[in-house]
């Protein structure tokens, strides 16, 4: 499981908003990384950390 791949990190983010619905600002995240994936080694660390503290860091999917 690579977080520095785009499409690792969108998936971790799709599972994210799927296991806390009412993360703030999870919806406008969202919205900017559809309109510009550049961001998202930007937001790595804060998927990386918001995984931990859910305790739902994947091994692998």
């Amino acid at each position: 499981y690579d977080l520095m791949q785009p499409t690792a990190m969108l998936i971790a983010f799709r599972l994210l908003l799927n296991k806390v619905p009412i993360l703030q600002n999870a919806s406008i995240i969202c919205m900017i990384l559809k309109q510009n994936l550049k961001v998202l080694a930007e937001l790595q660390n804060q998927v990386a950390i918001a995984f931990i503290l859910l305790g739902k860091l994947p091994k692998k999917i």
